[in-house]
């Protein structure tokens, strides 16, 4: 049997995954990263991130992501959160407030326009990338 207890990265990718139970990685405690790239994931999941003190990186990247409604991720230690090539059009205000650590917020290739640090929620040191499309 495999131990999760020790596992410090998680790729699910290219697998048609569409949907996350928010509780699906409150097990992984020593979890540094999550790749959940290249799915058909059409939101992102709120998921119980709290006990995950070692989480640094969590990616959505080329999933089929169309928007962003309030906070559903919330984490005190998440340094980087990927949202690159999605569909993503629209982000409610104060969506990533709930990451107070976030350093690097990647947005790029997605059909929405530029917005600003505050009605994002994120911080002045927080990078913002955008781009593509």
């Amino acid at each position: 049997m495999i131990n999760l207890n020790s596992l410090k990265k998680l790729t699910i990718r290219n697998v048609g995954l569409m949907k996350i139970t928010s509780n699906a990685f409150s097990k992984l405690k020593r979890i540094e990263s999550i790749h959940l790239d290249k799915n058909k994931l059409t939101y992102v999941p709120k998921l119980n991130l709290k006990g995950l003190k070692k989480l640094k990186s969590l990616t959505f990247a080329d999933n089929k992501i169309k928007k962003i409604t309030k906070p559903v991720l919330v984490s005190k230690s998440l340094k980087i959160l990927s949202l690159a090539r999605n569909r993503v059009k629209s982000i409610s205000k104060g969506s990533f407030k709930s990451l107070p650590k976030l350093k690097l917020l990647i947005l790029a290739s997605n059909p929405m326009k530029k917005m600003t640090r505050e009605n994002l929620g994120v911080k002045e040191d927080t990078q913002l990338k955008y781009g593509g499309r």
